[in-house]
C-alpha cells in the first residue's frame, strides 16, 4: 500500500527529470504493482514504523487540476470497489444549480443584475488600503486561544481486569483448530487491552470500545464488537463472572470521542525538551518547545514575506504587513502549492528567513536542540534535502525528523488508521491503515482556502464592497471564518433564503482594524453565507467538475481492504483552517450517511483544535519512541548526505 525505499538512480535524479515522468502515479509506484499490493490486503507491521515516511513526491506531475488515484487518467473515472447502488444514485441525485451563474444574471431576489466592476464602485466604498495596518487584525486571526479545560473520563467508567479465554479475532465458535486461549484482560477508559500475560507490557491488540456493543452469546460467552469490523467472544469462568464483565463492557461503549483526542495544555518552562516542533504550511507558520504533553503552538504567524525592491532586505510574518515595510516592498507567499498538483512552489531562501524568525520569536539557540518539522506530504523530495542541508549546516541542529502533515493530524487524533480530510491552501483525502497509506485511495484537488475567498469576493462585489488585493484577503478570510457556514441541505436553505432574505443578512463588524474613519464599518452578506462553501461539496456550482469531498472520502474508503472499511467508515478525522466552518463536519456526516449502506454508521471526527492538528501531531510524535528511530542525526548527515533520507521514504 505504502511507498517503498527508491533505489539511488531515483534519489540521485534531478528535478528536471522528476517533472518529464508524467506516466508514474503520485507516489511513485506503477498502477499494476500498486493494484497488486492493494488486493493483497493489509501488511501486518508494527505501527511504530509507519509515521517514519515524509512521503517520495517524485510521480507524475497531474496539471489538469485534480488527482484522485495513482493510475488514474480521467477524473471522472469511479472508484473500484463501489458498491453498484451508488450508479444509480448518481444518476438519480439532483444536479446544484450554478451558483458562479448568477453573477453575470438578474438577482433572483432584487430581479435585476449587478455588473458593477471594481473600478467602477462608488467613491464611498471604493477606498485604497496602501496606508492601512492591518497588525489588529492579524492579532485577531493569529491568537493562539488558551487550551480548554480536560474533561476527566466519565464517573460511569467500570475499569477492570483479570484472566480470560478467548477465541481468534473473528471467530464465534471454537473448532479443533480454533481453540481457546488464556489471555489478561484489561478494560480502561473506553479501551479493550489484551496481553499474553498479567507481566506483559505490550498487549497483542487493543479495541477502542466506544460505539460498539457486547453481545451475551452463551451463559458464559460474550461477544465483544468495537463497532469497527473487531469482534471478539470471551469466556469467563461462571456466570456472575460474566454479569460483571458484561456490565463493566457496557459502560466502556459509550461515545466520548472527544477525550481520545489531543487535548492540550499550556506550556510550563518546567516541562521543556531539547526538541522543537515546527509546522510549516502555505498559510501559516507554528513552532513551539516540545513539553512531555501536547501544547499549543508557541509561535503562530503568516506564511509571507516582503523584498524591499532597492535594498533587497527581506521581513517575515506579520511586520511584512506593515505599510512601512510593504510600501516599498514586494509581497510574496514563498511556500504556495504550485498549478501542478504534486508540487509546492518552495523560496529556500525565505524558508530559511522564515526558520531564522521561528527560532528568534522562541528565543533559543537552534545548536542546542532536535527538531521535529512538518511539511505538506507532496513537498518536493529536492526540497527536502535542501531544507535539511539548511538545518543542519546554516543553524547546526542536532537532529531532525520529517514528517507529513496528514499524517501527524492523523497522530493528533491519537489513531493510527482512518482517513484524514486535510484542507487548507489545498485539499488532500489520505486513507491510512494501520499507519500505511493506501495510495490508490488518496486524493488532492489543487483548491481550498483561496477559492473560498475567490468566491466570497465576488458575493461582496454585489454589495458594492470591493476586497480585491492581497491585504484584503485577509479580510475575506475574517469574514468567512465568521459569517459563512456550510449548509446541511443546500436546496432547503435556499428556499429558506428565498422566502426571507433579510433573516440571512448578518454584519460582521471591522471597524476595529482601521485608524480614523474605515472604508466599511461593517461587511454584510446574505446567501453567500452558505452558498460559498457550497463549492466543497457540489463543486459543479463552482463550475468544476471534480467530485465533492464526501465522495472523495466515500473513494478512499472503499480502496481499503474490505475488512478495514467499517473501521475506516468510522474513523474520518478533519484538519485544516477550512473545516473549522461553521456546519462543516455536520454536512460532511450527512452526506457520509447518504453514501454507507445501512449497517454501517459513519463517524466524522472534529477535533476542537483541528486548525493545529498537524502541530499536536508533532507534538505527539516526538514524545514518543518513533521521533528518535527516524530522525537524522547531524554526525549522519555528515556521513552520508541525502541517502539519510531513505528512511523516510518508503
Amino acid at each position: 500500500m505504502g511507498r517503498l525505499i527508491p533505489d539511488e538512480e531515483e534519489l540521485d535524479a534531478d528535478d528536471e527529470e522528476e517533472e518529464e515522468d508524467d506516466d508514474d502515479d503520485d507516489s511513485g509506484v506503477g498502477a499494476d504493482e500498486g493494484h497488486k499490493r492493494h488486493l493483497g490486503g493489509r501488511k501486518q507491521k508494527e505501527p511504530s514504523s509507519l509515521f517514519y515516511q515524509m512521503p517520495d513526491s517524485r510521480g507524475s506531475d497531474e496539471d489538469n487540476g485534480y488527482s484522485m488515484t495513482a493510475n488514474d487518467n480521467e477524473s471522472s473515472a469511479p472508484p473500484t470497489g463501489i458498491i453498484e447502488e451508488e450508479e444509480d444514485e448518481e444518476e438519480n441525485e439532483e444536479v446544484i444549480p450554478s451558483i458562479i451563474e448568477q453573477f453575470d444574471s438578474p438577482n433572483e431576489v432584487t430581479g435585476h443584475c449587478d455588473t458593477t466592476l471594481v473600478g467602477e464602485l462608488d467613491g464611498r466604498t471604493r477606498r485604497t488600503n496602501v496606508a492601512w495596518n492591518p497588525h489588529r487584525l492579524l492579532e485577531a486571526m493569529y491568537r493562539v486561544p488558551e487550551p480548554l479545560a480536560r474533561t476527566a473520563p466519565p464517573a460511569s467508567y467500570i475499569n477492570m481486569e483479570g484472566y480470560l479465554e478467548k477465541l481468534p479475532s473473528g471467530r464465534r465458535q471454537t473448532t479443533y483448530w480454533n481453540a481457546w486461549k488464556r489471555r489478561y484482560f484489561r478494560l480502561r477508559d473506553g479501551y479493550l487491552y489484551c496481553y499474553p500475560n498479567a507481566k506483559s507490557e505490550d498487549p497483542s491488540f487493543c479495541y477502542q470500545l466506544m460505539g460498539g456493543r457486547v453481545d451475551t452469546v452463551d451463559a458464559n460467552l460474550l461477544g465483544i464488537d468495537d463497532g469497527k469490523g473487531h469482534y471478539v467472544v470471551v469466556r469467563c469462568g461462571n456466570r456472575s463472572d460474566t454479569e460483571r464483565w458484561r456490565r463493566a463492557v457496557i459502560t466502556q461503549t459509550a461515545e466520548n470521542y472527544a477525550q481520545t483526542y489531543a487535548q492540550p495544555v499550556s506550556p510550563y518552562p518546567q516541562f521543556f525538551e531539547d526538541v522543537i516542533v515546527i509546522d510549516i504550511g502555505s498559510s501559516s507558520v507554528r513552532a513551539g518547545i516540545l513539553c512531555n504533553q501536547p501544547t499549543l503552538p508557541q509561535v503562530y504567524f503568516p506564511t509571507v514575506c516582503a523584498r524591499d525592491r532597492n535594498t533587497g532586505r527581506i521581513v517575515y510574518g506579520s511586520e511584512a504587513l506593515s505599510p512601512s515595510i510593504r510600501k516599498g516592498s514586494n509581497i510574496s507567499f514563498p511556500l504556495k502549492p504550485s498549478a501542478k498538483i504534486t508540487k509546492f512552489t518552495v523560496d529556500l531562501q525565505a524558508v530559511n528567513g522564515l526558520l531564522t524568525k521561528v527560532f528568534g520569536d522562541i528565543n533559543v539557540d537552534p545548536s542546542d536542540y532536535q527538531v521535529q518539522l512538518s511539511l505538506p506530504r507532496s513537498f518536493p523530495f529536492k526540497s527536502q534535502t535542501e531544507v535539511l542541508d539548511l538545518l543542519m549546516t546554516e543553524f547546526g541542529v542536532r537532529a531532525v525528523n520529517l514528517t507529513a502533515q496528514t499524517v501527524l493530524a492523523l497522530c493528533s487524533y491519537n489513531s493510527t488508521s482512518g482517513v484524514v480530510v486535510d484542507i487548507g491552501e489545498r485539499t488532500e483525502v489520505v486513507p491510512i491503515v494501520d499507519g500505511y497509506i493506501v495510495e490508490l485511495g488518496l486524493s488532492r484537488i489543487p483548491y481550498g482556502g483561496s477559492r473560498l475567498y475567490d468566491h466570497l469576493r465576488h458575493f461582496l462585489m454585489q454589495r458594492h464592497c470591493g476586497l480585491v488585493s492581497e491585504m484584503d484577503s485577509f479580510l475575506l478570510r475574517y469574514v468567512l471564518e465568521n459569517a459563512c457556514f456550510c449548509a446541511e441541505h443546500y436546496r432547503t436553505e435556499l428556499q429558506r433564503f428565498h422566502s426571507d432574505p433579510k433573516s440571512y443578512e448578518i454584519s460582521v463588524s471591522v471597524a476595529e482594524f482601521f485608524d480614523g474613519q474605515p472604508p466599511w464599518e461593517t461587511i454584510t452578506l446574505d446567501s453567500g453565507r452558505f452558498q460559498v462553501p457550497e463549492g466543497l461539496f457540489n463543486p459543479d456550482a463552482w463550475g468544476l467538475d471534480n467530485p465533492g469531498i464526501h465522495k472523495l472520502v466515500w473513494k478512499a474508503i472503499q480502496e481499503c481492504a474490505l475488512d478495514a472499511r467499517k473501521e475506516m467508515s468510522r474513523s474520518i478525522f478533519l484538519s485544516g483552517g477550512v473545516t473549522m466552518l461553521q456546519g462543516f463536519a455536520e454536512r460532511l456526516q450527512s452526506e457520509m450517511n447518504r453514501l454507507t449502506p445501512p449497517s454501517v454508521t459513519p463517524k466524522v471526527h472534529a477535533s476542537p483544535y483541528r486548525s493545529h492538528a498537524a502541530y499536536l501531531g508533532a507534538c505527539i510524535w516526538a514524545n514518543g519512541a518513533g521521533f528518535h528511530q527516524a530522525k537524522i542525526t547531524r554526525d549522519d548527515w555528515v556521513a552520508s548526505g541525502s541517502a539519510c533520507l531513505k528512511k523516510w521514504h518508503f
